[in-house]
């Protein structure tokens, strides 16, 4: 789901649900993205707000990944960067990571990596997404959450 500032289009939040068949499956991780007057350019700035256990975020929530970098092309749109954070999530890229130890740790024992990321899941992306709606953009949704989830789900099959 993505909430564009309302007054400033250039920023926003986005409330991803980590994919099935991930160790992210079910986490609701915040993210920010800004739009730089170089747009479309330039790729846009995104960020993790939600902390998240991967080998391609840092700590402070920079993203390492090919279409935020290298791969941007200005016909890009916002729903290709959630595509390819998506996959990101499945398919860690411990050969291109921002943190090392994290990238280490998923190429020797992949078993201990994915228990810790379902750990920080557990403990960090936790939040419902009224909860969520409350505190990060201070409102809670006219609909019940559970329609809001119906829509993601939905267009994530359409993906």
């Amino acid at each position: 789901m993505i909430f564009p500032d309302k007054k400033f289009w250039q920023f926003g939040k986005i409330f991803l649900i980590g994919p099935k068949k991930s160790v992210y499956n079910n986490g609701v991780y915040v993210l920010s993205y800004f739009y730089s007057s170089d747009y479309p350019q330039v790729c846009p700035l995104m960020r993790f707000v939600t902390y998240i256990y991967h080998c391609n975020v840092t700590i402070q929530g920079k993203i390492c990944n090919d279409v935020l970098g290298k791969n941007w092309r200005p016909t890009l749109q916002l729903d290709d960067v959630l595509r390819a954070i998506d996959n990101m999530l499945l398919f860690p890229n411990a050969e291109n990571a921002l943190d090392s130890s994290i990238a280490a740790e998923f190429m020797i024992d992949r078993e201990k990596y994915n228990e810790r990321a379902m750990k920080s899941c557990k403990k960090h992306a936790n939040k419902s997404i009224d909860d969520l709606m409350l505190a990060v953009l201070g409102n809670k949704p006219k609909e019940k959450p559970e329609k809001y989830e119906k829509l993601y789900a939905r267009k994530k099959q359409e993906i």
